[in-house]
């Protein structure tokens, strides 16, 4: 009897185990898909804003979600303004992009990157290693740069690393002479973001944005 009670808890505990196995593989194979699916949105919104013309004269939006969700066209209908944020965009990646920019020699571009290094755990030295190599290439170009600070979260872990990103990125500013947009003033309540300006604790909401656009306004003429 005992040998049989045995066998039959080894027999249990190895299809627990392949029944694990194979949900953790259904699991890993869901990430991989969503972290393909969101890749691939970057790519596709990439590739056709490379299609559109940037003249020069033009004022060049560079960023996240915090960028394409701004609807800055409408709430500025005289300026001109391109628009070139991507949901998902690193600093990583916005200077292996930023060839077709380049070429373009907008008067001035803004930037607004940061929020999702943050979120995927890119070191701070590596993102101000890119944002210092993106500065450099919109130099070499003669193109005018301002820096966007990152907007707050409203989690006090991610906005000790946001703090980190901005105290870094204000002080490339200042080296460079760059003029440095600061938003923490305008979003921030007891040291995080605002929950009344976000809809998820990271984006802003329409009165989150307005804030936003008001604090680009002076520089995009």
């Amino acid at each position: 009897m005992n040998r049989r009670v045995l066998i039959g808890c080894l027999a249990a505990s190895m299809t627990l185990n392949i029944v694990a196995g194979y949900f953790w593989w259904k699991s890993r194979q869901a990430r991989q898909s969503v972290d393909g699916s969101r890749q691939s949105r970057v790519e596709a919104r990439a590739e056709l804003l490379d299609q559109l013309p940037i003249d020069t004269g033009d004022v060049v939006l560079l960023g996240d979600s915090h960028f394409e969700n701004l609807p800055i066209g409408e709430l500025f209908p005289s300026a001109r303004i391109r628009n070139r944020g991507m949901s998902g965009q690193t600093t990583a990646g916005a200077l292996a992009r930023c060839g077709p920019l380049l070429r373009s020699r907008p008067t001035r571009v803004i930037i607004l990157l940061g929020a999702n290094d943050v979120v995927r755990g890119t070191g701070l030295n590596s993102q101000m290693r890119s944002m210092s190599a993106l500065i450099d290439s919109l130099a070499g170009h003669e193109i005018a740069t301002a820096l966007v600070s990152v907007p707050p979260n409203t989690d006090p872990r991610v906005q000790a690393r946001i703090e980190e990103r901005n105290q870094a990125v204000r002080q490339l500013a200042q080296e460079r002479g760059l003029p440095f947009i600061e938003l923490d003033a305008m979003l921030k309540r007891d040291g995080v973001l605002d929950p009344s300006l976000t809809f998820d604790g990271l984006h802003l909401n329409a009165r989150g944005s307005r804030i936003l656009a008001d604090a680009l306004a002076p520089h995009l003429q």
